[in-house]
């Protein structure tokens, strides 16, 4: 959302409780770099920081609104917009005695733990998976549409890249599995935009990646040295 803002020249401020952006989604090198360019194209930050109180503005020009920060500064706006993330609604499940745990609790089957029950979408966790993407939910629509027609059908999870929103620095990420051992590597683009970071275990078998700036042309090359997701 902030970077077609930024682009058609509307002043932009993200306030946040992290130390930067997308920090639990990028490693530390690619998310400072984001943070830079954007802050070069007009993003405001303020980091580690939530908004405390949003009233009207009482001052006669302007008709907008005084956000209230946790470390008691004061941002002026015309609009605000809530971008807070997703957190699967479990509550009726739970209510009802299905397992829950960062999602409702399925099997590949999406078949929770009362077995005439299933989920599907972003409240699922799927054998040990919560992914909050498009292209997962769908395979795991199709899984469970022949399921229900009577063709008992596991979820098969491909590994599937994810595009992030912002043209001003391209994002491709595949993020490696949450108990996935292993460490990070980087290599910076030739050109001086972008990074490489590929996550591999102690076989240097890749796991995961996130690409920027111009190296999001390997995104191909590497998706076919990942593994399944759930095969």
């Amino acid at each position: 959302m902030l970077v077609p803002l930024i682009n058609t020249g509307i002043a932009v401020s993200v306030i946040g409780p992290s130390k930067l952006p997308m920090d639990g989604l990028l490693p530390e090198p690619i998310a400072t770099e984001l943070k830079i360019t954007l802050s070069n194209a007009g993003v405001d930050w303020h980091f580690q920081n939530t908004v405390t109180t949003v009233n009207h503005a009482t001052t006669s020009n302007n008709n907008g609104y005084e956000l209230t920060l946790s470390n008691g500064d004061l941002i002026q706006a015309d609009v605000v917009i809530s971008a807070i993330g997703l957190c699967p609604n479990i509550e009726l499940a739970k209510t009802i005695g299905i397992t829950v745990n960062r999602g409702i609790v399925t099997n590949e089957y999406l078949q929770t733990s009362q077995p005439n029950i299933y989920a599907l979408g972003d409240c699922a966790e799927v054998a040990g998976h919560n992914l909050l993407f498009i292209a997962p939910i769908l395979v795991a629509a199709k899984a469970l549409a022949k399921t229900l027609s009577g063709q008992t059908t596991a979820v098969k999870y491909p590994a599937m890249p994810v595009a992030i929103k912002t043209p001003n620095y391209p994002l491709i990420v595949a993020i490696p599995a949450l108990l996935a051992k292993g460490s990070w590597q980087f290599e910076c683009a030739s050109s001086g935009f972008g990074i490489k970071a590929v996550f591999t275990n102690d076989s240097a078998a890749l796991l995961g990646f996130v690409l920027s700036g111009d190296m999001v042309s390997e995104k191909q090359v590497l998706t076919k040295l990942l593994p399944d997701i759930l095969a």
